[in-house]
């Protein structure tokens, strides 16, 4: 893979995970702070992980990765001189190869990782997909039994292996851990926690540090939903219509149509039978005690 080492600039930060674990609030927070710089309207750049399986020989290639450095750092250009930078892609620590590329190109970057009760986070992650594909089977339970290839449901609360590969590479102390319940609970003092992790001024606090933000809600039209999608994944594959775009005000303007296409109510919880809830905790245990033997927080609330 032709990777282009003549930009010499470095990514300051990157979120790593985990998926439907307030990354997008995080983001927001990063997003808002003078010192700090991540591309406008773009949280998820998925450089190191967007991969496509040849059909036949089952190859595996990574999309964007053989766009080279110059391309995942040409959405840094609008940074300022005295700004860190980075982004926010919670599937790079559901792949266990993007792990050793990050350290590859830039091992000094501070990593961020946002982790939820795995219960919590399965059922959360089904109510989104349910919000944005029609195809999906309204019963969590079914969605388990499937154990669909393509959302990863199951794998992706499993944080003990994949923090484990992270170890690898990186020390404990270059990864920030922040947990969804202190989120909840005390907001501006997680805000502060990411920001002193990050080297900049803590005591300043961002007009969205009280917001809940991407909630599962039901939404009032599809058609928007999807045409938004397209819309933004469409402008991300092109920097300067991006940078335009964000100029004007899309970013914030896209933002306004998604509150306004939002329902009222949440999504209604995905209900767990009993069964299903007992094999959850079977299948979670082991790598939430391995989670806890990595980090010496102790989880007794999550078994």
């Amino acid at each position: 893979m032709g990777i282009d080492q003549a930009s010499t600039r470095q990514v300051n930060f990157i979120g790593i995970g985990a998926m439907r674990c307030a990354t997008t609030w995080i983001s927001r927070c990063i997003e808002h702070h003078p010192a700090l710089f991540i591309p406008a309207g773009v949280k998820e750049i998925h450089f190191f992980d967007k991969i496509r399986i040849s059909p036949g020989n089952s190859e595996r290639r990574r999309l964007n990765y053989e766009k080279g450095l110059s391309w995942y750092l040409s959405f840094f250009k609008d940074a300022l001189p005295n700004q860190l930078m980075g982004e926010y892609t919670p599937n790079y620590f559901n792949d266990a190869e993007t792990a050793g590329l990050i350290a590859k190109h830039f091992p000094q970057a501070k990593l961020i990782l946002s982790l939820r009760n795995p219960i919590a986070r399965i059922r959360s992650h089904h109510q989104y997909v349910c919000m944005n594909h029609e195809n999906i089977p309204a019963d969590l339970g079914q969605v388990i039994q499937d154990r669909n290839e393509e959302f990863l449901f199951l794998e992706n609360g499993l944080y003990g292996k994949n923090l484990q590969e992270y170890l690898n590479y990186f020390p404990l102390e270059q990864i920030l851990i922040l947990f969804h319940n202190d989120i909840q609970s005390n907001p501006v003092q997680a805000c502060q926690k990411l920001y002193s992790f990050l080297g900049v001024d803590d005591s300043y606090l961002p007009p969205t540090v009280l917001q809940k933000i991407n909630t599962s809600r039901a939404v009032k039209s599809r058609v928007i939903l999807r045409s938004m999608r397209f819309a933004k994944q469409s402008i991300k594959k092109l920097n300067w219509i991006r940078r335009a775009a964000d100029f004007l005000g899309g970013v914030t303007l896209a933002r306004w149509i998604n509150r306004l296409n939002a329902g009222n109510n949440r999504i209604t919880n995905s209900e767990i039978s009993p069964e299903m809830l007992t094999y959850l905790n079977q299948y979670y245990r082991e790598d939430i005690e391995l989670l806890e033997s990595l980090t010496g927080e102790d989880l007794t609330k999550w078994k």
